[in-house]
């Protein structure tokens, strides 16, 4: 492979089935519906003989263990540490339960077994398979959608609300992988404001992130 940059992507489904409990907001929310399917995308990185794994769940958090088991055995798969591979949630709050925290509900283990588990390594795999020689381009720019949201209302109480003076990162930075033919392999987006626009609702969606990617 020499100097050369490779990259392969693949994005597995990962929605869950309907009547799972949707974790961000309280314990009693249910996914009565789905407005857009849920994906776990992988990127697997290549350059001589080092290999690094990037993957980006539709969820709102995953449990620190469940990550580790994942991430070892696409390691064992691929035949690279753990040390290499990275597993990360986009945040949405109308997606189901793997993270588990106290207060949240329980974690919903026959979807992480069948669904959540499966999906993801599979897509490790199939993404290792399509790698091609990449070229990487890099843009950025300033979105001014996000707002703070520390808010101080007349009882000089901290809410959550909209503080337009409060501090906020506007930079957006997105990367572009090209073949030698000039076509997109991939994109990857930088941009942090909280996704949760949609709020206390029983649908499940990967929310504005969603919007966004597609």
């Amino acid at each position: 492979m020499g100097n050369k940059t490779y990259l392969g992507v693949s994005k597995k489904e990962i929605t869950p089935p309907l009547g799972c409990h949707l974790y961000g907001y309280n314990p009693n929310i249910i996914g009565k519906s789905v407005m857009d399917p849920l994906y776990a995308t992988a990127y697997v990185f290549s350059q001589g003989e080092t290999k690094l794994v990037m993957i980006s769940a539709d969820v709102c958090s995953v449990n620190t263990q469940l990550t580790l088991g994942i991430r070892e055995k696409i390691a064992k798969e691929l035949a690279i540490p753990v040390e290499s591979i990275t597993l990360s949630a986009t945040h949405t709050h109308t997606g189901p339960n793997v993270s588990g925290n106290v207060g949240w509900g329980n974690l919903n283990d026959d979807y992480i077994k069948d669904i959540f588990i499966p999906q993801i390594v599979a897509s490790a795999l199939e993404a290792d398979a399509r790698a091609v020689p990449v070229r990487l381009g890099v843009a950025h720019g300033d979105s001014y959608v996000g707002i703070n949201r520390r808010e101080l209302n007349d009882k000089f109480e901290i809410i959550f609300g909209q503080n337009p003076l409060g501090p906020f990162d506007p930079r957006m930075v997105v990367l572009s992988f090209k073949d030698e033919e000039e076509k997109v392999v991939a994109n990857m987006i930088y941009y942090g404001c909280h996704p949760t626009a949609l709020g206390h609702v029983e649908m499940i969606s990967r929310d504005w992130p969603g919007i966004m990617v597609d």
